[in-house]
């Protein structure tokens, strides 16, 4: 079992890997791309609702950051979720672009304090990720209620500016 699970999480991270295309060079449909990807190698069927504008500004090193927050969600979806569905939103509120992956499955306490039995290193990875372009992470999820991964990154139109 565990020489099959160590297998699965390097093929995604392979996957994973390839999959790295700036966002705002790509836009939506290479994020449907990877997310069809994924669902065709993993089985986790993944709703896209993205604004078109919203995923443009997502450019350079932000793009970046975003969807390897994105893979981070999906990838927890699947190993601990217990649900064959997610959605990830992209859109734009005012001066941030809004990111949102969640899902309905079995949800946990963010909050609990990680030991050697449950270090939560890819959430820890994801908030380091969301500082790094200026953004701001949240993880809303409670047992048997789900779970929300909640990105604020900056808005920034084309050629960098706000």
């Amino acid at each position: 079992d565990m020489a099959n699970t160590a297998y699965v999480q390097t093929r995604e991270a392979i996957f994973n890997l390839r999959s790295i295309t700036s966002l705002g060079v790509g836009g939506v449909e290479a994020l449907r791309a990877y997310l069809d990807n994924y669902q065709k190698q993993y089985g986790l069927d993944v709703r896209l609702e993205a604004d078109g504008k919203a995923v443009a500004a997502l450019a350079g090193n932000t793009g970046v950051q975003v969807i390897r927050i994105i893979q981070e969600a999906l990838s927890n979806v699947r190993k601990h979720g217990q649900t064959a569905h997610a959605r990830v939103r992209i859109e734009r509120q005012d001066s941030e672009v809004l990111i949102t992956i969640e899902d309905q499955g079995q949800g946990f306490y963010p909050t609990v304090a990680p030991g050697v039995e449950n270090q939560h290193f890819g959430l820890q990875f994801m908030h380091e990720r969301a500082a790094k372009v200026g953004g701001t992470l949240v993880v809303e999820s409670r047992p048997g209620q789900g779970t929300q991964v909640i990105l604020h990154v900056p808005y920034a139109h084309k050629g960098g500016k706000s």
